[in-house]
């Protein structure tokens, strides 16, 4: 449960460095939005992306993931959620005093002690 825990958090902190265009996670039975406004596409995540393998080459990493399903397209398709990041890696702060990303985390259940939305 820890671990499961940790590479979501992981994964929704690195994919908010991409938060140009607005999008959703769904992990683990939570979604989480990054970005602000409406999602574009949703990135479904069925097995965990290795760390080492996003920190070397996002894209490729997520290519490969949908090759092996490790990973699903909703309301989209793996070109388009490769443009929409490449497009967003300029390097950026964000608009909050911390300079920490702008990703919505989001879930069924409750509320995170950070203030971070859940449905």
């Amino acid at each position: 449960m820890i671990f499961k825990q940790l590479m979501d958090s992981f994964l929704i902190h690195y994919l908010g460095r991409f938060d140009k265009f607005p999008f959703n996670v769904e992990m683990h039975g939570d979604t989480y939005q990054i970005g602000e406004g409406e999602p574009e596409f949703t990135i479904k995540v069925n097995k965990d992306i290795p760390k080492k393998d996003l920190m070397a080459s996002t894209s490729l990493a997520l290519a490969e993931a949908y090759m092996r399903h490790d990973i699903e397209i909703k309301d989209g398709d793996l070109f388009n959620v490769i443009a929409h990041l490449d497009c967003s890696r300029s390097p950026k702060k964000s608009a909050t005093s911390s300079g920490r990303s702008r990703a919505t985390m989001t879930s069924a259940t409750t509320s995170t002690s950070s203030g971070s939305t859940r449905r």
